[in-house]
């Protein structure tokens, strides 16, 4: 019986070719063990990843991801496997066909330190001392190590580096156990929180730790870690963390998830400036340690910014993962979003909120060229992922979160991103999953209106005209079309669901309405309005993801009017003239 039970089943599976983008999902991680030796000293490192499986279907050949990494051994259920090398893909490939249920892979290897670039394990010199890092973000872990290398797979991780006695080591949990062997401290780290391999995070070297204490709800040990002879500059940023800190715990409605929070230093970025790795955030130098003579308002500004938007992510991004990196927009576009939001409630003097209009502009005038990149833009090969961490996925995402944000409302907006947040923790979701959330939050079916944003290029252009004429019952006219510049040889005739609040004064009260505008015409009842209003605002807070061109009486009023505008109102309408007419 058994040999026909085997018989049958190598009946059952073929011996695949490498994928071709994502792995094919028969065999999904379900818990690492990784064990290295990095010193800082050498050009390379190795050591052995453990990986348990659970097999979907009957499998000849495992495959996973590996870059530039020597393999010497690997078994799959404890039986040797051939190891077949298919960048970026590597496939073991087992001497008798492996079961559906749960299994171990092993692999003993070895790598070498990146040392002109920041990806994988990298090594890097400050003076006279040298430093081992990683930056894993989007598809670099698996320069460090084999592994199922994609956002979806998510699992706990237990790692332990051994490194030359005397040098510290970090990684994304506390130390569980810690011990001198000869010339090698041994640094056991506590078992993760699910994560994607893209979280992971090391660093090894000569380091300064500086204690913070303890933030928030559970008591968080906080510290910065910075490379040696830096320690007098990390004031401010010991200010400011808990601040932030405590802001985020209360928006979101969650404890900080993770059991502690480092932020580290690298001494050289490039291509990033920081990076939101579970409990040990990075970051470039300047952007979390100041000198004391360097200290001022606008590099108190750069460093809150950084520093919020990383924090942000260990909910946002960490916590809840995107599924796969079309959705990567949602993480980033959430956290710069965020980061608005939180530090115009800290430093209100600061006017984030102003900025925020301003940078809205900037991304809005990149977005009417037809060269354009959409925000949700699909992923068809290994260069689409990088390409999709640009200005239109921070900047546009962002603009486009807080023109939603305002149409429902802060309060709801707010429950259906704690409510996304309780349903999908510690695992992956959508951009779907999120909307969804808004629109059961919300009362408001934002789905469909959101995606026209998302899914195509653009910007759209309101024309709204008063029409006080029937009975003193008030309304607007408006026409939507595509904006383009002077000179442009697309098509106009394109309209969004754009949702547009108009702020009114009547009665000498100042009231808003919001309307999500479907149709290239549309006629918007001013119902809360006695007569014809004294002025019309088409884009209350300059919150909206459009431009607007004012016509008519309504042309007249609002620049009459200009004075009962907010700051941000009157920047708005001033970029907007200035779009029009360039």
């Amino acid at each position: 019986m058994k040999i026909l039970a085997l018989a049958l089943l190598s009946a059952m599976f073929v011996l695949a070719d490498a994928p071709k983008l994502r792995l094919p999902g028969d065999v999904q991680p379900l818990r690492y063990e990784l064990d290295l030796n990095v010193s800082p000293a050498k050009d390379g490192f190795d050591g052995t990843v453990a990986i348990d499986v659970e097999v979907k279907r009957p499998a000849a050949i495992v495959w996973l991801h590996a870059v530039g990494l020597k393999v010497t051994s690997a078994t799959v259920g404890g039986k040797p496997a051939k190891v077949t090398e298919a960048s970026p893909f590597l496939g073991l490939e087992a001497a008798s066909p492996i079961p559906p249920g749960k299994t171990r892979i092993e692999i003993r290897y070895s790598g070498t330190y990146q040392k002109n670039s920041v990806e994988g394990l990298f090594k890097q010199t400050e003076g006279e001392n040298s430093y081992v890092m990683t930056q894993f973000e989007p598809t670099s872990a698996r320069i460090a190590f084999p592994c199922f290398d994609e956002p979806a797979f998510k699992t706990p991780w237990r790692v332990t580096l051994r490194v030359p006695a005397g040098l510290e080591a970090f990684g994304n949990t506390p130390v569980e156990t810690d011990k001198t062997e000869g010339v090698t401290r041994v640094v056991r780290f506590r078992e993760s929180k699910p994560l994607p391999s893209y979280l992971v995070a090391m660093a090894v070297g000569p380091f300064d730790v500086i204690d913070g204490g303890t933030v928030g709800r559970n008591k968080t040990p906080l510290r910065v870690i910075a490379t040696k002879g830096h320690r007098d500059e990390a004031k401010y940023t010991l200010e400011v963390t808990p601040k932030v800190f405590t802001a985020l715990e209360n928006y979101f409605g969650l404890p900080y998830p993770y059991e502690k929070l480092d932020q580290i230093t690298v001494p050289v970025t490039v291509a990033f400036g920081a990076m939101e790795n579970a409990g040990l955030i990075t970051y470039q130098s300047p952007l979390l340690l100041i000198r004391p003579q360097d200290d001022n308002v606008n590099r108190r500004r750069v460093n809150t910014e950084v520093i919020t938007h990383e924090i942000a992510h260990q909910w946002f991004g960490n916590m809840v993962t995107p599924a796969w990196w079309d959705d990567i927009w949602l993480n980033e576009a959430f956290a710069t979003w965020m980061t608005e939001r939180i530090m115009e409630g800290l430093f209100p003097d600061w006017k984030v909120d102003v900025e925020a209009v301003e940078e809205k502009n900037k991304v809005m005038k990149a977005d009417t060229l037809l060269s354009a990149r959409k925000v949700r833009q699909p992923i068809e090969g290994e260069g689409d992922i990088g390409s999709a961490f640009d200005s239109i996925t921070y900047k546009k995402g962002s603009a486009v979160i807080r023109m939603f944000e305002n149409y429902v409302g802060a309060e709801a907006f707010r429950k259906g991103v704690q409510s996304y947040m309780r349903k999908h923790a510690w695992g992956s979701a959508t951009a779907a999953d999120f909307l969804a959330a808004i629109t059961a939050a919300s009362g408001k079916n934002v789905s469909r209106e959101f995606s026209t944003f998302l899914d195509r290029t653009g910007v759209p252009l309101l024309a709204v005209r008063l029409d006080c004429g029937e009975a003193g019952k008030a309304s607007v006219q408006v026409t939507q079309e595509r904006f383009l510049p002077l000179g442009s040889k697309g098509s106009r005739n394109e309209y969004w669901q754009t949702p547009a609040c108009f702020e009114y004064e009547s009665g000498g009260k100042i009231v808003r309405e919001c309307r999500v505008i479907a149709d290239p015409k549309d006629t918007v009842a001013l119902k809360q309005a006695a007569g014809c209003p004294a002025w019309l605002n088409a884009n209350d807070g300059g919150a909206g993801y459009y431009r607007v061109r004012y016509e008519g009486s309504a042309a007249e009023k609002i620049l009459a009017n200009v004075d009962k505008l907010d700051l941000r109102e009157r920047v708005d309408l001033l970029r907007n003239v200035l779009a029009l007419v360039g």
